[in-house]
């Protein structure tokens, strides 16, 4: 019976691993999902708290998964917040354009 409770325990080791999301490996990746080029490179996302932040549309999906990973691990009100904001590449990283900018300025 203790080899089948060592068995399972082991299993549930390997299972759990296999869906457990690497916030490391997204922290690393973050300065890539972010880089940019030009403003039509970057959309906007809602971070983990419902606000907003943006990444390069070629690593929205990431960046979302990313962000609703932190949302559950981090425990604050999660509101979203609409409508969407205005992004830009500034010094080639996307950025939420704030919304006292200056159409035009960067």
């Amino acid at each position: 019976m203790k080899t089948v409770y060592i068995i399972v325990f082991f299993v549930l080791i390997a299972v759990s691993n296999t869906y457990a999301y690497d916030y490391q490996e997204g922290g690393k990746n973050w300065d890539k999902w972010v880089a940019c080029t030009a403003d039509v490179e970057c959309v906007p996302i809602h971070d983990e708290c419902g606000g907003w932040t943006a990444v390069n549309k070629q690593f929205k999906t990431e960046g979302e998964e990313y962000q609703n990973e932190l949302a559950a691990a981090v425990k604050c009100a999660y509101v979203k917040m609409e409508p969407a904001p205005k992004t830009l590449c500034l010094e080639q990283m996307c950025s939420v354009k704030p919304s006292n900018l200056e159409n035009g300025v960067k």
